[in-house]
């Protein structure tokens, strides 16, 4: 069975992997670890879309952060990667590994 629905523009999508216990890391405008509380709206197989919390524009951290500390210093790297995959199957447009 093969479902689809009307897209939902403007709503923020983030790996699964990047939420940690209703939480999820942000780098703030001084390249700075946030912790931010997010309340995820539904999850898929490998992203989820986020109710709140989180704003179109924001940094993600997707890798793992150990240990996670906030305030701490960060030098951000682009996934460019990662953004198309996520994009993609957020979109329909590639299969759930």
């Amino acid at each position: 069975v093969e479902l689809s629905g009307e897209p939902r523009p403007g709503k923020v999508v983030v790996p699964r992997a990047a939420l940690h216990d209703g939480h999820a890391y942000v780098v703030d405008e001084g390249k700075r670890l946030r912790k931010r509380a997010v309340v995820v709206a539904f999850r898929q197989s490998n992203f989820a879309v986020v109710k709140s919390g989180l704003k179109p524009g924001d940094t993600i951290v997707i890798s793992d952060v150990v240990p996670a500390i906030e305030g701490m210093l960060l030098e951000p790297v682009a996934d460019d990667g990662a953004a198309r995959a996520l994009a993609d199957e957020a979109e329909g447009r590639s299969p759930v590994r």
